[in-house]
């Protein structure tokens, strides 16, 4: 089994381990099938680094670290983590020490680069035929996602909901519900 990558960057210098090196960050996950890992990554000349959850594959908000990547100039051991949590809208207490260590990446100004940063990330989110696209793979390669967070964003009015992403979504569901992981949230 391969990686499933759904969107990419372009290729852009960066430090990767205080080494200079052209990097493409991406958003995906690090295989098909029921064992995937969802989350964001960045593709090198000599391979990849990857960072992702098995549970839950939150499809936006990955995508959103994948935008807040391309914007830290330097790759350390938990960069990728702590994009994935900045990708966040309501970053938890516990995981705040992130904010910090992107903040420091980014420089004296960091604080205030960040913010302004979040700001804008966490208002996008990738086109309806963008997104259709994405789930189209994640479906092709049995790898569900996280049908509430999708919804949340149509709630919100962030995201379009066409005709194809609200049959996406309808059946994503339904292999949950048969799969049985989507009953106790159903029950709440």
């Amino acid at each position: 089994m391969s990686a499933v990558i759904l969107a990419q960057s372009s290729k852009m210098s960066k430090k990767v381990g205080n080494v200079p090196q052209d990097v493409a960050p991406f958003f995906g996950a690090d295989r098909e099938g029921d064992f995937a890992q969802m989350g964001v990554g960045i593709l090198v000349s000599k391979g990849s680094s990857f960072w992702g959850l098995a549970v839950p594959h939150l499809v936006v908000q990955s995508w959103r670290a994948m935008q807040i990547l391309a914007e830290i100039p330097e790759i350390r051991n938990d960069t990728l983590c702590a994009c994935w949590y900045a990708a966040r809208r309501e970053v938890h207490l516990s995981d705040r020490r992130y904010l910090v260590m992107l903040e420091e990446l980014l420089g004296i100004t960091g604080k205030v680069r960040l913010l302004l940063l979040r700001n804008k990330i966490l208002s996008l989110v990738p086109t309806a035929a963008e997104l259709e696209e994405m789930l189209k793979k994640l479906s092709n390669a049995g790898v569900d996602f996280d049908v509430l967070e999708l919804r949340e964003e149509i709630k919100a009015g962030r995201l379009e909901e066409t005709k194809t992403l609200s049959e996406l979504l309808r059946a994503e569901e339904r292999r949950q519900l048969r799969s049985g992981r989507m009953a106790s949230s159903l029950n709440a």
